[in-house]
């Protein structure tokens, strides 16, 4: 799995994200996305880099919770 196809679940979810939830849209097991996650160093900027494209910085407010 990369963190690409991870960080685009993360996106899509609108509600409580797992591994087994994870499991089930990207069609791995829950193991392989837990050991993804242990061994991944991925950062919000990774994140904010993935969807830079699709954001308009233009005015307004960006508000982000983990």
């Amino acid at each position: 799995m990369e963190s690409a196809q991870y960080i685009a679940y993360l996106l899509s979810e609108p509600r409580k994200v797992s591994c087994v939830k994870a499991s089930e849209v990207l069609e791995v097991s829950h193991d392989e996305i837990n050991r993804f996650l242990l061994s991944s160093n991925f950062t919000g900027k990774d994140l904010f880099e993935a969807v830079q494209q699709g954001l308009q910085l233009e005015g307004g407010v960006l508000s982000a919770d983990d």
